[in-house]
């Protein structure tokens, strides 16, 4: 599990709202807890990009999957046969940045922030390769120090109280 936090502004990808619909477009945001993404390899060495917070199989998705520039990436069902628009090729830099190229077949494009803006809620967009820190990634894995031994502590997020058995542990 990753956060994404982009180079050029120090934000983090997240949700443009925290509802678990098609369409919620990935905007960049000041760190939240909730930011997490599952990032998952095929056989193809093409990745999938999945926010922990969907509990209904969704993944990052270039809006309508076309390879233009200035399209929207957005939050969208997972296909069990994987739309191209979901995939990512990966590249790491010697800084320890990423990029995720799409894909879609044609011209390669890239997950971009929007206008290399520093601005909290600006979206994120394929856009042709320019190399520039709008367009490389840190991916900073998560703490998961609720889990001892194999097993799994579950805290509520707004309580900060563990889950239990009533009377033991």
């Amino acid at each position: 599990l990753y956060y994404i936090r982009a180079k050029h502004s120090n934000l983090y990808l997240a949700l443009e709202q925290n509802v678990d619909n098609n369409e919620v477009k990935i905007v960049q945001k000041e760190f939240n807890k909730n930011q997490l993404f599952r990032i998952i390899k095929n056989s193809n060495n093409q990745y999938k990009i999945l926010p922990v917070t969907s509990l209904l199989g969704k993944a990052l998705d270039v809006y309508t999957g076309v390879n233009t520039n200035g399209q929207l990436v957005q939050m969208y069902y997972f296909w069990p046969t994987p739309a191209k628009g979901q995939l990512w090729n990966v590249t790491k830099y010697n800084d320890n940045t990423y990029s995720f190229e799409t894909a879609l077949d044609g011209t390669d494009r890239y997950l971009t922030i929007r206008n290399n803006d520093s601005m909290i809620g600006q979206f994120a967009e394929i856009y042709d390769y320019t190399g520039g820190d709008n367009q490389k990634f840190y991916l900073e894995k998560a703490n998961l120090n609720n889990i001892e031994n194999g097993i799994y502590k579950i805290k509520n997020i707004n309580s900060n109280l563990y889950i239990g058995t009533q009377g033991g542990s």
